[in-house]
């Protein structure tokens, strides 16, 4: 995998990583239906990270909005629990692919313009 490419597929794979985690977390808790909803989550991005092809931009834009949703809801929902900080942390975590997207969405317009 070139440099390039593995910089565009560096976030897919760090999606990958925290909602399976957060999936696992969720079934040893008992919340099935947060597992469920986090393991599809991942499975979504291992989808996008396989078959992204040439449309790679696009792909990452469109996951990277899809993945912040995802965790500002996991974040709602843990703040909904009454979790001491680990909501913070999915905060930010929406608010890095937020900028993300942004970067992509930057990169993508100086490449068509």
């Amino acid at each position: 995998m070139k440099k390039r490419e593995f910089k565009t597929k560096l976030p897919l794979i760090f999606a990958v990583i925290i909602f399976t985690t957060t999936a696992v977390g969720a079934f040893s808790d008992g919340s099935y239906w947060f597992a469920v909803f986090n393991l599809l989550a991942a499975i979504g991005n291992i989808f996008a990270l396989k078959y992204a092809g040439k449309n790679q931009e696009f792909v990452n834009i469109f996951t990277a909005i899809i993945n912040a949703f995802l965790a500002y809801i996991t974040a709602y929902i843990y703040l909904a629990d009454g979790k001491q900080y680990i909501q913070y942390a999915w905060f930010l975590v929406g608010s890095v692919y937020l900028f993300t997207s942004f970067l992509f969405l930057k990169k993508l317009q100086k490449k068509y313009s």
